[in-house]
């Protein structure tokens, strides 16, 4: 575990960010694989639509939450103690 410092666009420090290396768990996650389809073919869909969602993606990670068996494959440990993530940590190949 490495705290990275969270900065502002100024370049202000304004939070902590937490990083765990998972490239052993990594070895062994199974990934889909998914096409994001293109602007064009999202474009052509819209024709008659009437209802429109916007989604801000910036932290989505930490939205994603775990199941009881997968936040035991977060753990790791520190000084403090020892930490799983119930969302969706940065780091893991899936996320």
């Amino acid at each position: 575990m490495v705290p990275v410092p969270k900065r502002d666009k100024k370049g202000n420090v304004v939070d902590v960010r937490i990083c765990v290396d998972y490239t052993k768990l990594n070895q062994y996650v199974k990934t889909e694989k998914f096409m994001i389809p293109s602007t064009s073919e999202v474009l052509s869909r819209l024709p008659g639509a009437k209802i429109f969602s916007k989604l801000d993606a910036n932290s989505w990670f930490h939205q994603i939450p775990l199941t009881e068996s997968s936040k035991l494959l977060t753990t790791f440990i520190t000084p403090f103690g020892r930490f799983a993530y119930s969302r969706m940590p940065f780091g893991i190949i899936c996320s």
